[in-house]
């Protein structure tokens, strides 16, 4: 049960690269990380293969460096 990338959370900016770069529908992985992340909660995700990892991190960081720059 995938769901689209809640633009009300993210900086308009992050997700025009992200739609630009084909992420439109996160990951079950990232679905499960990024609630925790806007919680302001420690992440640690384990998953084999190619399963949204990285920008389940990326993401959360850039929102976060963004929030930090207004």
């Amino acid at each position: 049960m995938n769901q689209k990338i809640n633009p009300t959370r993210i900086d308009d900016k992050i997700l025009y690269y992200m739609n630009k770069a084909g992420f439109n529908t996160p990951t079950p992985l990232q679905n499960k990380v990024f609630p925790v992340f806007f919680q302001k909660k420690d992440i640690i995700t384990l998953a084999n293969g190619a399963k949204g990892k990285r920008s389940s991190y990326i993401v959360p960081l850039l929102i976060n460096l963004i929030s930090h720059e207004e």
